[in-house]
């Protein structure tokens, strides 16, 4: 391309960015605007409780089954210690979140100039927003503020280098103690960022720094499990029930050898439910290709934002699951991509129409996807429409439940009485939490008592809850009747849990598809 050609096309060009990230901005304060109001729902209810429960002085991991890394409980803790456990108060945190991270994408993207760094924070922000209450703060999503700092600091001055690597090192280092593999950037943000030395030896002396500041979350973390006393139930559930948790589907099916391999390559390459958001990372990674950064710091920056993208596209497979959530790493550094289109045209030797590709086909993933529901459009509805709606009748009749629930539970909990969920993610637990309610046994969900039922340590798990529900049962316990279980040999069933309960309880009120039983006076107190 000519430089006459670049400079004709570059007349027009602020103007059409300035009107893209303009609606984009706009798009995204209203968003973040509504937010407030969102309540908590799935996940993220059962992670606070468990934070709740700590707080009340159980002890995790040994008195409360925790099958989260520590780091995602300290946060939870953190905010309940905070601004307490309200759902206004949680959309408050996720919001300061989410401009925290879209500032330190400003900083990483700065050598790219204004209109990316604005862009890139954009973008992810209107792909956070988009997943609504369901991925609010979610696990993979907190630990994207760390990897978005250390990332914009290894673009940094280059000055300094020791101090730099040791702080990378403690952010990857916070991620890891939320999700351990969520680490796997952190060689090419040593190898890629903007340093002073170059070569391997260079190399080699960054990533001792960094492995001293990685290692000092995760002393504190784990340091924090042993003065509780936890260590040992720690230890215990990381290396006999998670193996047993990985082997599970996104659908909770038991999968190994051959076909856990071809379900992991099948997900990692399809996408799952994010390949839109493909059309727009792919011409954003051509435009890296065919840029013409003036700085050194400028071209490590598309160098490292390219490569991330790339490692953090199999981040899912790594825990074999593929829910939306599980895809956000990879989705923030993608926006990093797209946003390469609103590069300088002096820069580029690409034309105008590829630059601005990536923008507008990005905008249009966002409202084309299946979890947009556009008011007032014709009928007949797309099946998009009619997915949208059933997920939108689904957390309806889901904060519906919670509410029933949590009244009933605190108009007649007592002091000294106990509650038991038999519930995952349908609304159970969350009912207890806006109830202050306070957990009888080890145990806040019933999803491990299903899956490997002939497994030494899952045996251990339903022994263990029978135990103490009939030693001192609970006065009520909380059960979801259409919650999802796991599908494997043997699962389904847990005979003795039904007797004892049919034995003991009588319903005290029932709902759609839930029932709080209540314990019977005079009801033997065994099994």
């Amino acid at each position: 391309m000519s430089p006459e050609t670049v400079k004709a096309e570059g007349r027009g060009v602020p103007i059409a960015f300035a009107a893209i990230l303009l609606g984009c901005t706009c798009l995204l304060a209203r968003a973040m605007w509504i937010s407030v109001q969102w309540p908590m729902e799935i996940d993220t209810p059962l992670l606070h409780y468990m934070a709740f429960a700590v707080d009340s002085g159980v002890v995790p991991y040994r008195d409360l089954f925790v099958t989260s890394f520590p780091g995602a409980i300290l946060a939870h803790l953190a905010i309940i210690r905070t601004v307490g456990a309200g759902d206004q108060a949680f959309m408050i945190v996720n919001l300061v979140w989410l401009l925290a991270v879209m500032f330190a994408t400003w900083r990483g993207l700065a050598p790219l100039g204004r209109r990316v760094a604005l862009a890139g924070g954009v973008l992810f922000g209107l792909i956070y927003m988009h997943g609504g209450a369901y991925i609010a703060l979610q696990r993979d999503a907190v630990l994207i503020l760390p990897i978005a700092c250390a990332t914009s600091l290894s673009l940094a001055d280059q000055r300094r280098t020791t101090w730099r690597a040791i702080v990378i090192g403690i952010c990857f280092g916070l991620a890891a103690t939320i999700k351990p593999h969520a680490a796997m950037g952190l060689p090419f943000v040593l190898w890629l960022g903007a340093y002073s030395e170059s070569g391997v030896s260079a190399f080699i002396r960054r990533t001792a720094f960094a492995a001293l500041g990685f290692a000092l979350p995760l002393g504190l973390a784990f340091g924090w499990i042993v003065s509780t006393g936890g260590w040992d139930a720690f230890a215990a559930m990381v290396a006999e029930y998670l193996p047993l948790h990985l082997e599970l589907s996104g659908h909770h099916e038991e999968l190994t050898g051959s076909a856990r391999l071809l379900h992991l390559l099948k997900r990692t390459l399809a996408f799952g439910p994010e390949s839109a958001w493909l059309i727009a990372t792919i011409p954003g990674a051509l435009i890296a290709i065919g840029t013409r950064a003036p700085t050194d710091r400028g071209r490590r920056a598309l160098r490292l934002f390219g490569v991330l993208a790339l490692v953090y596209a199999f981040y899912p497979a790594i825990a074999g699951q593929f829910w939306n959530y599980h895809w956000l790493t990879f989705e923030y550094f993608a926006a990093q991509l797209a946003a390469l289109c609103l590069l300088d045209p002096q820069r580029l030797r690409v034309n105008l129409a590829l630059r601005l590709a990536p923008a507008l086909l990005l905008i249009a993933a966002i409202f084309v996807s299946d979890a947009y529901d556009p008011p007032g459009l014709p009928e007949p509805p797309t099946p998009a429409m009619l997915a949208a709606k059933e997920r939108m009748s689904k957390r309806t009749a889901y904060h519906h439940r919670v509410a029933e629930i949590s009244q009933f539970l605190k108009s007649e909990l007592e002091p000294g009485d106990r509650v038991q969920p038999l519930d995952w993610v349908a609304g159970g637990v969350h009912a207890m939490l806006v109830a202050g309610a306070q957990i009888a046994t080890p145990f806040a969900s019933d999803y491990h008592f299903y899956h490997h039922v002939d497994h030494p340590f899952v045996i251990g798990l339903r022994d263990r809850f029978l135990s103490e529900m009939s030693a001192t049962p609970p006065r009520f316990i909380v059960e979801i009747h259409d919650i999802p279980r796991p599908k494997g040999e043997g699962s389904g069933e847990f005979r003795k849990l039904r007797r004892f309960i049919t034995k003991n309880y009588g319903a005290a009120k029932r709902g759609q598809n839930w029932t709080v039983w209540e314990f019977r006076a005079g009801a033997q107190r065994d099994n």
